[in-house]
């Protein structure tokens, strides 16, 4: 399955990016934040995994605020959700972004 591509944000700012799983009948599946990573992909090879600072959401959702750095990589990045439960069963989703310089103006 290809990522999709998401617009971009720029260096020095922040994203937030939201998880949102459901099984095979459409339901909500309940995330325990305990069992959650979040990794970023940069162009150079470089990963960062945050594994805490996740935000339920009242809906059941989660979030994360994810700063980046004025000095990152621009190019495409991929932000990779990871995702285990209680019984061993998981989820992968991932989703393809561009960082690039601010826009003068």
């Amino acid at each position: 399955m290809m990522p999709l591509l998401e617009t971009g944000l720029f260096r020095g700012s922040t994203k937030y990016f939201r998880l949102d799983l459901f099984d095979k009948n459409g339901n909500r599946i309940a995330i325990n934040p305990a069992n959650l990573f979040l990794d970023l992909y940069m162009p150079n090879g470089s990963v960062i995994t945050y594994n805490s600072g996740f935000e339920v959401q009242s809906d059941g959702g989660v979030i994360r605020a994810v700063s980046i750095d004025d000095l990152a990589p621009k190019g495409v990045w991929k932000a990779v959700w990871r995702y285990t439960d209680n019984f061993g069963n998981t989820w992968r989703e991932e989703v393809a972004f561009i960082v690039s310089d601010p826009k003068e103006g």
